[in-house]
């Protein structure tokens, strides 16, 4: 479950939001609307958010001005967790700059359906780097050094097999180690081995209770370890 803030002074838009989120999405909790910056301000300092949605022009503080004012822990927890609503596309490219802020929207005809759409990819991208960050802890958890670059590849395919779960075939030679021979400049055969070679660290260094715990006490190849993960993932 994520949280939304809705931060805009235009409060029957607000609630056009609130009410389509509500009705459709069992994934996004809106914590409240609002109508001013302060008051956006304040509930972004007292809570951890998950994403704002942030008009420019409000009353009391402006938007640029909500994420400047920010505690700098705050400003951390925040990255990438902002959609800005404006209404000039010249103050696109600048605020775009700002680490708070995942995507922009220009106010004007066709804006209801636009920011719906970022709220939608915005959703998509923390349920995503959620399943990142859990796919790192699994394999950590297990005993995979995250500083081999075997583990770092492991990792990245086993993201991507995630991503495409509805068409990939299995063949991970040709199917997924080409894009993750694509994403690290290092050819399939390079990324085949480096894997290879973390986790016969892992199973070398991996505590016994735990391996055992994963893997039955049995030496696990990479698909076995690929599965286990996907598995833990639903």
């Amino acid at each position: 479950m994520f949280t939304i803030l809705i931060a805009d002074d235009n409060i029957d838009f607000a609630k056009l939001v609130v009410n389509d989120i509500v009705s459709s999405r069992e994934d996004l909790k809106v914590i409240k609307i609002a109508t001013n910056g302060k008051e956006a301000l304040d509930l972004m300092n007292s809570f951890q958010i998950d994403i704002v949605l942030l008009d420019l022009e409000m009353p009391i503080y402006n938007g640029i001005q909500v994420l400047d004012m920010l505690s700098e822990e705050k400003k951390k927890q925040y990255e990438r967790s902002v959609i800005v609503i404006t209404a000039e596309d010249e103050y696109v490219p600048e605020i775009l700059k700002n680490p708070l802020v995942a995507y922009t929207t220009l106010k004007g005809i066709g804006q209801y359906e636009r920011i719906l759409n970022k709220i939608d990819s915005l959703v998509e991208e923390k349920s995503n780097s959620l399943v990142y960050k859990k796919i790192i802890n699994e394999l950590s958890t297990i005993g995979y050094n995250l500083n081999h670059n075997g583990t770092k590849y492991l990792i990245d395919t086993i993201f991507e097999i995630y991503l495409h779960q509805d068409s990939f075939q299995g063949n991970l030679k040709k199917e997924i180690y080409p894009l993750i021979s694509f994403y690290h400049h290092k050819s399939v055969h390079n990324i085949k081995c480096s894997i290879t070679r973390a986790t016969e660290n892992m199973v070398y260094y991996s505590n016994s209770e735990i391996f055992n715990k994963y893997f039955n006490g049995f030496k696990p190849t990479t698909k076995t370890v690929i599965n286990i993960i996907l598995n833990r993932l639903t």
